[in-house]
């Protein structure tokens, strides 16, 4: 009944437990019994997952400019596309003025 009610709700344990009438917790206890329950779990969110990614692709395609941030700051690191904040901030004493140096890391092919 619980992996039936995890595949009706997309692996999402609070609305199986309450279409089930139980506490979440419950199905997590359950877990630990049967492993089958968490290999329903995995699986919806395997699904969910490859939805989002479809998406993802979807607003790349549309050069959504954040999709392709995001893209390039996670699938993108293998070549060069990192985001590293850093940043020296140094104060003047004398004058109170802030000077802020930010460095950018460029990938290894300069683009």
């Amino acid at each position: 009944m619980i992996i039936v009610a995890l595949k009706k709700t997309g692996g999402l344990v609070s609305l199986a437990a309450k279409q089930l009438g139980c506490n979440p917790q419950t199905i997590y206890n359950r877990v630990h019994a049967f492993p089958k329950i968490q290999e329903a779990i995995d699986e919806a969110r395997v699904e969910l997952i490859d939805l989002a990614e479809q998406r993802l692709k979807k607003a790349v395609k549309s050069d959504e400019p954040w999709a392709i941030s995001l893209v390039l700051k996670t699938l993108g690191k293998s070549r060069g596309y990192v985001e590293n904040p850093s940043v020296a901030v140094g104060v003047n004493v004398n004058d109170n003025t802030v000077v802020e140096n930010v460095i950018i890391h460029l990938p290894d092919n300069g683009r």
